[in-house]
């Protein structure tokens, strides 16, 4: 925080988003999870509108956002969307309908955010 307050900038990750790995494959499950979203998107106006619009439709609801300006010299900007708890299923075919569009300057990636069962 001190470096940040001092104006320095991090990494998301603690990384450069492109050297992360891609998301492995995701079994869907019935079961509502909250998932993280995460996209490297152009910087103009309308696209988070229009990310939000595909996510809306596959019935998820969004928790928060956060946009970043991309690292290692890359135009555009990283977006890492967490999700409410969907199916799934349904994020993985967003995320589909989200790579099509052409302000997507990447492959997005899927992660479901697992949570230790207390039982």
């Amino acid at each position: 925080l001190a470096g940040i307050a001092r104006g320095g900038r991090a990494p998301s990750f603690g990384r450069p988003a492109m050297a992360i790995d891609t998301s492995p494959n995701v079994v869907a499950d019935e079961k509502p999870v909250p998932h993280f979203l995460r996209a490297l998107v152009d910087d103009r106006p309308g696209v988070l509108a229009d990310l939000t619009e595909i996510l809306g439709q596959a019935q998820i609801s969004v928790e928060t956002i956060r946009q970043s300006p991309a690292s290692g010299g890359e135009d555009g900007v990283e977006l890492v969307i967490t999700t409410h708890a969907a199916v799934t299923q349904n994020i993985v075919a967003a995320a589909e309908s989200i790579s099509a569009k052409p302000f997507v300057r990447n492959t997005p990636s899927v992660y479901p955010i697992l949570k230790e069962d207390p039982s």
